[in-house]
């Protein structure tokens, strides 16, 4: 990794690059998703209303924050860009919706358990049997074991495998 050579100290590495990916992405994406909320009102005013829209800022940030987190985790621990690609989009995006179409008990409760089922109940609020405290927790624990993955992986091994 080159930015080792430039910063061997991988602690300093990792929390900077957690850091400023973290912020970057969550105020960019609050912006993003701000200016599309205001230009879906200006454009469908009728049938749009802002009453309440400035409450779901905090939940969208959260969300953002803590995705980003779990990517940037799984990007260190798996070092591959297409990889880590892949597992962010099956675990927030394809499986939360797939498992429970099954029908089978099990794995309704694991689509629960899993990063998008969190995401998902806060930005709309339609996930069977979440709770906001329940999807939050969902959330935080998916990046925050990511996170720790991957300042493992980035600490005990060798950058260059």
């Amino acid at each position: 990794m080159p930015s080792l050579q430039w910063t061997p100290r991988r602690a300093v590495l990792f929390l900077s690059r957690a850091v400023v990916a973290v912020v970057v992405a969550t105020v960019l994406g609050v912006l993003l998703s701000s200016a599309a909320a205001v230009a879906s009102f200006v454009t469908a005013r009728p049938l749009l209303s802002m009453a309440g829209g400035l409450d779901v800022l905090p939940d969208v940030a959260l969300v953002f924050a803590a995705g980003s987190a779990f990517a940037l985790g799984l990007g260190f621990v798996l070092r591959n860009t297409a990889g880590t690609l892949v597992a962010v989009f099956l675990l927030m995006l394809v499986l939360p919706l797939v498992l429970p179409n099954f029908g089978n008990e099990w794995l309704t409760a694991l689509a629960r358990l899993l990063p998008g089922s969190g995401a998902a109940f806060l930005l709309i609020g339609q996930v069977p049997g979440m709770t906001w405290t329940s999807s939050v927790v969902t959330l935080l624990c998916w990046a925050a074991g990511a996170l720790l993955l991957g300042w493992l992986r980035l600490s005990r091994d060798d950058a260059n495998r």
